[in-house]
């Protein structure tokens, strides 16, 4: 059913958190016309029981100029390492981006920052605001699972530079992200695609609701934006 709701989507880019290697593969398998970069959360590309951060494509509408991914620690060039307050390892996959069509460029950033630690989730978001000013101007987007509500440091740490999409459209949906299976329904919002303040219009946001036969394809709910890179 997740591969019913991403044909469904037809996403052009879509991020996706703590899938498995073999889960990956099914999705790929699935998807014609995609395919996939990322490594796991320990750095190790074989391995079927670690989670990973992949980037998925579709690829007679991008290129990949670079790709890369860093840790959220003191040290986050070097794979499998975590702040001393981090529950466990976590990190960022990311790509440089050409439009195919158009010969613009972007940065894409798929995170997922610590489930436990609010600390460990400032530091987290610093790591990657961190890395995106070392790749200087072009415009950029994170987006994945933050963790973390609005009213709280990390969330306004990343709105200092960057823009919550939801905001930026004529009349903004504020939606549960994490429901727990269906079992929290009205609670919290902790996925976001953000971008930069400057090189995007935004034309649309949505929260996926959809479930088969009143079942949940995740334990969250995907959000999608559809975006226009008007600078690059």
């Amino acid at each position: 059913i997740v591969c019913r709701l991403l044909e469904a989507e037809d996403f052009d880019i879509f991020g996706a958190q703590e899938p498995y290697k073999f889960q990956i593969e099914d999705m790929a398998a699935a998807l014609p016309g995609y395919t996939w970069i990322g490594t796991s959360v320990t750095g190790e590309d074989n391995v079927e029981r670690r989670h990973f951060n992949p980037i998925f494509y579709k690829t007679d509408k991008f290129e990949v100029l670079e790709s890369g991914s860093f840790w959220y620690s003191e040290t986050p060039n070097v794979p499998n390492t975590k702040f001393s307050d981090s529950y466990s390892p976590r990190m960022c996959n990311w790509a440089h981006f050409r439009v195919k069509a158009t010969g613009k460029e972007f940065y894409y950033f798929n995170t997922h920052l610590d489930h436990v630690s609010e600390e460990a989730r400032i530091k987290g978001i610093g790591v990657v605001l961190d890395k995106i000013a070392q790749f200087g101007s072009l415009p950029a987007m994170i987006m994945g699972d933050f963790n973390v509500e609005e009213d709280t440091e990390t969330y306004r740490s990343a709105t200092e530079n960057f823009l919550d999409v939801k905001y930026q459209t004529k009349d903004p949906i504020k939606s549960c992200t994490y429901q727990n299976w269906g079992n929290r329904l009205d609670d919290d919002c902790i996925d976001y695609i953000m971008i930069s303040k400057t090189g995007f219009r935004v034309n649309s946001y949505n929260v996926v609701r959809t479930t088969y036969d009143g079942v949940y394809p995740s334990d969250h709910f995907p959000i999608t934006a559809s975006l226009t890179l008007t600078q690059g």
